[in-house]
């Protein structure tokens, strides 16, 4: 038994080594490259990765990327990051860090009176991806500044101090909803802006519990003679094997400020992912944008629990910018939003960036809350341009001008006979982005803008009652810009919202005439009894325009699934990704192909056994077959990507699979990788 004994001791032994108690009580920093710390009072350096750190009454600032055996912050304790830190871990820059990213191999508890705060830690006023703007602007004398965007854009800068007018977009979002790394962006005016908020990113072996804060959020502007906008929240980022929350969790925008004679925007929201197989939320979790002036836009806040995405968009009631056509205040995705559950509430106000459709795809449910906005209006063509921009020409009176309204679904109003393009785009799936209006001029004279385009395809109900817009910009002194498009797909759509593709309305006076927009396009799948308020209207005034382009059909769109993963070649995996253009056909982009000219797209209806198949055997190097392959089709590639329409039987029942072959010498003694699988259910 003696060896037996002797082993218990190692493992005991070893247990003691692994794992030893670090009471931080006066402030102390953990560089970049550091691989030990000492405990207060103490000379003797701990190995990070054996060290069960207890932060109490002090703070401890972690730059860079660590891992440590446990973290506990008691009342009075705090970790932070310094300012705008960030490190390179590679040699050709490859392997960035921003702020704190550090992995417990055991627990992470914050306890009451405890914090993790990086307010302010992020990019300087006037600085970021998504920086604020400031300048002179309105009265002689008078300097505007917007606020920082990330998550929400920030909000737009006023003229004066009556809120009215704007000089200046918000600051731009920018980086990702599902990994979100980036620092928040600084407010415009450069010696008086707010700093953006920083980056946490802890990942738990064992379990997380907040019952203190940790915050990412924003500074407000600092008043001066000058407008100073917000920064923006930063990024919080945390996983657990279990997390539970009675505290606060926030990255928050800070405030605009006032100057003399203009107002500053505040800061968008940051961005916030938790990831868990057990989630219990007591307290809060938000990312809401400044609420100052000109609100900034809501952050973004992805709760991953066992896998299932939910993502919440909610600015606490707040509404964010104004209903024109300026940038700041919205939640911008210029890339598809992939969820199982997607909620906008609070007045959110959920978009895309000039001539960028917002794309949404839901799994499960969708709720547009009362006073939230999927909002694309005014996202189209600037004044005069698209196929359908009015034109400008003389009217009437000597020196009197008119312009014709922008055309999409229906024709912008004429007067004078001016030409105002032509209709177009489709009515069954509309994906087109509305004209601008007639007058191109200042801003005082220039033409409405024409509506954005919005698909969203959700594989639940679709809840409205709020709003979703892609309306064309009335105009002060010339014509209003066309309606924009929305697809709507969901297994039943309901609620007592607003879904408008609306022409702006134009202007009437002795000296400028300006047409309305035609209306835009709606297409709405999956139910026959609307209790949503469709509109595709023509603007009103000097004429009005033409009524655009409304379909409805019962049968939804079927919305592809990830069906398994690919396999790494000489420029990674490549990507496969579908998206359906009606209830029977569906759009397959293959990407990160890398140079090779062409690509094969395999389908089959079998994913059963014997699949998926080991090709390890035969040297495709961790690669899986996912399903049976009944046909292929060849694509062209150019660009790194290729794409395929397939378009499918209107009486076929069942799942196909698809997954993309790329023949890639170097990637495998095989010569052939595979991307993902993706299958698509035909009911």
């Amino acid at each position: 038994m003696r060896p037996c004994l002797f082993a218990v001791s190692a493992l005991a032994l070893a247990t003691t080594l692994a794992s030893q108690n670090v009471l931080i009580t006066s402030d102390q920093t953990i560089g970049p490259a550091d691989t030990s710390i000492t405990p207060s009072g103490s000379s003797q350096p701990v190995p990070l990765t054996s060290a069960q750190i207890v932060v109490n009454g002090a703070t401890l600032t972690i730059n860079g990327r660590h891992t440590v055996a446990s973290l506990s912050i008691q009342a009075g304790g705090n970790v932070t990051h310094d300012p705008t830190f960030f490190w390179n871990y590679s040699t050709f820059g490859s392997d960035i860090v921003n702020g704190l990213s550090l992995t417990a191999t055991g627990n992470v508890t914050v306890d009451a009176g405890g914090t993790i705060n990086v307010n302010g830690r992020g990019d300087i006023a006037g600085q970021g991806l998504g920086q604020g703007s400031s300048g002179a602007c309105g009265l002689a004398g008078a300097n505007s500044a917007s606020g920082g965007g990330y998550g929400g854009a920030g909000g737009a800068s006023n003229v004066g101090l009556s809120n009215t007018g704007e000089c200046f977009d918000g600051g731009h979002t920018h980086g990702s909803y599902e990994f979100p790394t980036d620092f928040g962006s600084g407010g415009g005016n450069p010696s008086q802006g707010g700093a953006g908020g920083g980056v946490i990113k802890i990942v738990a072996g064992g379990n997380l519990t907040i019952d203190g804060s940790i915050t990412s959020n924003g500074e407000s502007g600092s008043p001066a003679s000058a407008a100073s906008g917000g920064g923006s929240g930063g990024s919080i980022w945390l996983e657990g094997i279990s997390i539970a929350i009675s505290g606060t969790i926030t990255a928050t925008g800070g405030l605009g400020t006032d100057g003399a004679q203009s107002s500053g925007g505040s800061g968008g929201g940051g961005r916030i992912r938790i990831v868990t197989s057990q989630l219990t939320v007591a307290g809060s979790v938000s990312a809401v944008g400044g609420t100052e002036n000109r609100a900034g836009g809501a952050g973004t806040v992805l709760l991953v629990e066992n896998g299932l995405k939910t993502l919440n968009i909610d600015n606490a009631g707040t509404a964010a910018g104004t209903t024109g056509v300026a940038t700041g205040g919205t939640t911008d995705f210029d890339e598809p939003v992939f969820v199982d559950s997607l909620n906008i509430s609070g007045a959110a106000r959920v978009s895309a960036k000039r001539l960028t459709q917002l794309r949404l795809r839901v799994t499960g449910d969708m709720f547009i809350e009362q006073g939230a906005l999927v909002w694309v209006s005014g996202r189209g063509y600037l004044a005069s341009q698209g196929s359908g921009g009015g034109d400008t020409g003389p009217c009437g009176l000597p020196g009197a001008v008119a312009s014709a309204g922008g055309s999409h679904g229906g024709e912008g109003g004429r007067p004078c006979g001016l030409s105002a393009g032509t209709t177009y785009g489709s009515d069954t799936a509309p994906s087109a982005f509305g004209s601008g209006g007639g007058g191109s001029g200042s801003a005082t004279y220039r033409g409405g803008e024409g509506g954005g385009a919005a698909e969203v395809i959700v594989g639940g109900t679709l809840f409205v009652d709020g709003s979703i817009h892609a309306s064309g910009i009335s105009s002060f002194r010339r014509a209003g810009g066309a309606g924009g498009s929305i697809l709507l797909s969901a297994s039943s759509v309901t609620g007592a919202g607003q879904v408008h593709a609306r022409g702006g309305n134009g202007y009437s006076s002795l000296a400028a005439t300006g047409g309305g927009g035609g209306g835009g396009r709606i297409a709405i799948y999956g139910t026959n009894n609307l209790t949503v308020v469709p509109s595709v209207a023509g603007g009103g005034v000097g004429p009005a325009g033409q009524t655009g382009s409304f379909f409805q059909d019962p049968t939804p769109f079927a919305l592809p699934q990830p069906a398994g993963g690919g396999c790494a070649g000489s420029f990674g995996v490549p990507i496969l990704s579908s998206s359906p253009t009606s209830p029977t056909s569906y759009v397959y982009t293959l990407s990160n192909i890398g140079t090779y000219p062409f690509a094969f797209l395999a389908f089959g209806f079998v994913n059963t056994a014997p699949y998926p198949i080991d090709l390890s055997l035969i040297g495709m190097s961790n690669c899986l077959l996912r399903h049976d392959i009944v046909v292929s089709e060849t694509l062209i590639a150019s660009g790194g990507q290729a794409s395929y329409t397939l378009a499918v039987d209107p009486s076929a029942i069942g799942t196909v699979f698809s997954t993309g072959l790329i023949s890639d010498i170097p990637g495998n003694p095989f010569g052939l990788v595979l991307s993902n699988a993706v299958s698509v259910t035909i009911q």
